[in-house]
């Protein structure tokens, strides 16, 4: 008791400040923490990612078949993968730049888990030359090790091309 009357003003500063950094600190691990755990922030993580055209990002967010990882350089094939096939033709890579550019107000709705696997729907508005579209899809994914991924398990080679259509759906919203 007698050391916190004689504290220095300094002194209480500096412990106002270290109790603010603390909680600051245990605020955004929480944030962190809760990125991978809770389904509906991942998904739109790699609703953003597909915005921002990340793919090296995404790569971190995607669960692979387990042959991937024995592939030399996975994360390298998966971004030259992506882009192979949006580079397939000027006029579908004109397409994809024309719909994530023109793509606002991201959102999620709420999961639908059934043990380890979840679907999310997703949802943005897109004005593409003139005209403004509402975007209805879905990210499924898949929980590895206690975090929440998107699901490309399968193996099939034309998985993502059909999950990433998934993503991009251009459909009427649902009504309940």
């Amino acid at each position: 008791m007698k050391y916190a009357q004689t504290a220095s003003p300094a002194r209480k500063r500096w412990s106002l400040s270290f109790i603010g950094a603390a909680i600051l600190l245990a605020t955004v691990s929480q944030v962190v923490a809760d990125t991978g755990s809770n389904p509906r922030v991942r998904a739109l993580e790699i609703y953003k990612a597909f915005k921002a055209k990340e793919w090296s990002h995404l790569y971190d967010l995607t669960a692979l078949p387990a042959a991937a990882a024995s592939e030399k350089n996975p994360r390298q094939l998966f971004v030259a993968g992506i882009e192979g096939g949006l580079n397939k033709n000027q006029e579908s890579k004109q397409q994809f730049d024309d719909l994530v550019n023109g793509m606002s107000n991201l959102k999620t709705g709420k999961a639908e888990v059934k043990g380890s696997r979840a679907i999310v729907p997703t949802s943005s508005i897109v004005k593409l030359k003139g005209a403004v579209l509402n975007l209805n899809g879905r990210i499924v994914l898949i929980k590895q090790k206690g975090v929440w991924k998107w699901d490309l398990t399968s193996g099939d080679t034309g998985q993502i091309e059909k999950a990433s259509a998934e993503v991009f759906m251009v459909r009427p919203p649902v009504r309940k």
